[in-house]
């Protein structure tokens, strides 16, 4: 089983990394957007960057 890196990126500089085992990138990723909450995430196997989804864009409230 594949280790894979996740990494999630809050607004601003702070980084939250964190290390799970999977047995396919599809489940990695499905994981990965399941647990972003609005964040951007990068899923890594090894050096490789398989995906990486940009935070959603927070629309301004209308007057």
């Amino acid at each position: 089983m594949p280790l894979y890196r996740l990494c999630f990126q809050e607004r601003g500089a702070h980084r939250v990394e964190q290390q799970v085992g999977f047995f396919n990138d599809e489940g990695a990723l499905a994981y990965a957007r399941r647990f972003a909450r609005g964040r951007a995430v990068e899923v890594w196997r090894d050096a490789v960057l398989l995906h990486r989804d940009p935070a959603p864009r927070v629309l301004a409230e209308s007057l």
